[in-house]
């Protein structure tokens, strides 16, 4: 994973834990732990979801791929769907990488 990307969630989670008093340690995707938005227990937060999209948005054109990878281990509806939207924008730069998450969606279940 991308290590902004990596940071912008860290952050974000960081923030929401220490509100809570219930600050876990950091995840580290690089040591085979989760993504912090393959939590399914915060897929329903009004807030987080799209916070983590307002730090993504951002990202270049060239991080297409790597937003791909993300789609598919987020558990968080909003933010896979704000990532959809985005890989589509740039469908005709880099088509493979829609086709892939197309190609994803298809055999994953209806909440996809």
């Amino acid at each position: 994973m991308n290590r902004f990307v990596f940071v912008v969630l860290s952050l974000v989670l960081s923030a929401r834990f220490a509100a809570a008093d219930e600050f876990p340690s950091p995840p580290n995707t690089e040591q085979g732990n989760p993504s912090p938005i393959a939590r399914k227990e915060d897929a329903d937060d009004h807030n987080l979801p799209l916070l983590v999209w307002y730090g993504l948005s951002s990202l270049d054109n060239e991080l297409v791929a790597q937003l791909v990878e993300l789609a598919r281990q987020c558990e968080w509806p909003t933010t896979r769907r704000l990532i959809a939207r985005r890989v589509a924008e740039e469908v005709e730069t880099q088509p493979v990488e829609l086709s892939w998450l197309l190609r994803k969606a298809s055999t994953r279940s209806i909440e996809f």
